[in-house]
């Protein structure tokens, strides 16, 4: 049977050579949404999408497919994958993971918990070089503008990359610290094009366990039109 014209390709990318990490993508049309999708695809329409616009609900659906598809490929059973109140996905039990998706993309990553404590993952279209300047006061300080001047990328890419490299990290603290921080909270020390690699600090701590101070290593890598960020530990 063809694909519905609302997934418009749909692939099991590598994902940065992460051991027992699934990865799914898929490339969707916001314009071929439509609400019997969820029916069509037995995916549950929370009640916080029902007054959402339609680019929301394409989004929420397309990320929602691929990680029913990668939670199967990871666990060979099928399950609801449910929004809480704080509107992160609820995993199954022992499962940990991440979504992620832009106007035209989605993607998700999950794992077992036993073989990975966190697990963050975040695709960016390019933020606009007309835009950049404007926006950086809102997502780096000057320790994080001197970092993308030395690794010899452009302001508005550099800037994009610290700004996934954030989402990435919340993404994969929340679920173990239960609180809301926001980019003021971590740094990017340094970003390293020739491998793809990053290292981002917290500022300010969260909890015992992830204090001020606290750093991982995070990958990324780029398309013409997206960069993705991944951070597993």
């Amino acid at each position: 049977m063809a694909q519905p014209p609302f997934i418009q390709s749909f692939d099991n990318p590598l994902l940065f050579k992460s051991e027992r990490v699934v990865c799914t993508h898929a490339k969707f049309q916001a314009s071929e949404y439509h609400q019997q999708l969820f029916s069509e695809y037995e995916i549950e329409s929370p009640a916080i999408l029902h007054n959402a616009v339609i680019k929301r609900k394409a989004g929420y659906l397309a990320g929602r497919y691929v990680a029913r598809d990668a939670l199967k490929k990871l666990t060979q059973y099928s399950a609801q994958i449910p929004t809480s109140v704080d509107r992160a996905p609820i995993w199954p039990e022992g499962i940990i993971g991440s979504i992620t998706h832009t106007n035209t993309e989605a993607m998700a990553a999950v794992a077992y918990s036993k073989d990975h404590q966190l697990l963050g993952l975040d695709l960016e279209e390019w933020i606009d070089p007309n835009l950049a300047q404007d926006l950086a006061y809102q997502i780096i300080d000057e320790q994080e503008r001197a970092a993308i001047t030395e690794s010899g990328l452009t302001f508005e890419a550099g800037l994009t990359i610290i700004f996934s490299a954030k989402e990435s990290l919340y993404k994969a603290l929340y679920p173990l610290v239960k609180t809301f921080f926001g980019f003021e909270y971590a740094r990017v020390s340094w970003i390293a094009p020739n491998t793809g690699r990053f290292e981002i600090a917290l500022v300010w701590g969260l909890n015992e366990d992830f204090s001020e101070g606290w750093k991982i290593q995070g990958q990324y890598s780029v398309t013409k039109e997206t960069v993705l960020t991944f951070i597993c530990a």
